[in-house]
């Protein structure tokens, strides 16, 4: 393995503040060069209002040769949300890719992990 880069922090933060009923549809792409180190944090949260919020999240996260990427999914939908999250993953030959999720609340959450 060659001398990796520095490390790069991306933090993507989608907050649900609304008093009315809302629908949410995300599409993160993430590239990951060769021999590139990122690691990557999504949170999603709620306010705790009144309000429902559905949350449909795709994260695409595509890692080339000898590079690293964390990703880490910290959810706190509280009561009146609901996430439905698809995180999609190609890694290319000597690519390290490691995901944790946190699930902190949510009327309904459903991860899937391709």
């Amino acid at each position: 393995m060659s001398k990796l880069s520095q490390m790069w922090l991306v933090r993507i933060k989608n907050i649900n503040s609304n008093n009315k009923n809302i629908l949410h549809n995300t599409h993160n792409v993430f590239i990951i060069e060769k021999s590139a180190q990122v690691k990557i944090v999504e949170h999603f949260v709620s306010s705790g209002n009144s309000a429902k919020s559905f949350n449909n999240a795709l994260t695409e996260i595509a890692v080339a040769e000898n590079a690293i990427a964390e990703h880490y999914k910290i959810q706190d939908e509280k009561e009146n949300g609901n996430l439905v999250s698809t995180t999609q993953i190609q890694q290319n030959k000597q690519s390290v890719f490691t995901t944790n999720t946190i699930t902190l609340s949510g009327s309904f959450v459903r991860n899937n992990l391709n």
